[in-house]
C-alpha cells in the first residue's frame, strides 16, 4: 500500500517519495524488484538534493546497481552528501577513495577522516 503513495508522490517529484520509492523497488519491497527504475527514482531525488537520495545513488553507481558501474559517479555523489553532512557517505567516500586510489591527497582525505570519525 505504502509502495502506491510513493509513486503518486514521486510522479509530483517529491524527493523523499522518489527515494523511498527507490528503496521499495531496489529490495522488492511492496512491489517487483526494478534496480533500473529504483536507481531512476534515487537520481531524481538526488539532483534536488535530497541528502538520503545522494547517498543511495552514490551506492547504486559504486556497485553498479540499476546501472553500470561508475566509481567517478559514485565519488561525485558520496562527496555531495557528504559536504551536505552525511556522516556515512563521509565513510564510504574515505573507503572508496583508498580502495579505488582514485589520486586523492592524504591531505584532502583527512577532512573525510575527520567528518566520519
Amino acid at each position: 500500500m505504502a509502495v502506491c503513495w510513493y509513486r503518486a508522490a514521486a510522479e509530483q517529484n517529491h524527493a523523499r517519495a522518489q527515494d523511498k520509492l527507490g528503496v521499495c523497488l531496489q529490495l522488492g519491497i511492496g512491489c517487483e524488484k526494478d534496480e533500473v527504475a529504483a536507481f531512476e527514482h534515487f537520481r531524481m531525488a538526488a539532483e534536488q538534493d535530497h541528502l538520503t537520495a545522494m547517498y543511495h545513488l552514490a551506492n547504486a553507481l559504486e556497485k553498479g546497481i540499476g546501472c553500470e558501474a561508475n566509481l567517478e559517479g559514485a565519488t561525485y555523489w558520496f562527496e555531495k552528501a557528504a559536504s551536505s553532512g552525511c556522516r556515512t557517505s563521509c565513510e564510504r567516500l574515505k573507503r572508496l577513495l583508498v580502495k579505488e586510489c582514485l589520486g586523492q591527497e592524504t591531505v584532502y582525505l583527512s577532512g573525510y577522516y575527520a567528518a566520519a570519525a
